[in-house]
């Protein structure tokens, strides 16, 4: 997700007259699969946190926080965001990918 937010950075440099942002969010868990589509809980939190963020942010789950430790990516709790479809906030981070 950094990479491809670092990429449109650069896009946008290059063609200004075309440029856009992206808004991305992240959660880690057992989706459920029919056909070729994917669905379940944390499907529906990466969808909710994608709406969450502004344009050329990244928000995570606290779980793929978690999953990350022991590794160089920096991020910034967001705190506990109430979301919908679910019955309790959920904490969440900002990927700190600008610097």
């Amino acid at each position: 997700m950094i990479d491809m937010q670092r990429a449109l950075v650069e896009h946008n440099a290059a063609r200004p007259e075309a440029a856009f942002l992206a808004r991305m969010g992240a959660a880690a868990g057992e989706p459920v699969s029919r056909g070729d589509d994917l669905f379940g809980a944390a499907v529906n939190l990466a969808a909710r946190l994608c709406h969450h963020a502004d344009a050329g942010q990244i928000m995570v789950a606290g779980v793929v926080r978690d999953l990350c430790m022991g590794k160089t990516f920096a991020f910034s709790d967001q705190g506990e965001v109430p979301l919908k479809g679910f019955g309790e906030p959920v904490r969440v981070y900002e990927v700190r990918w600008k610097e």
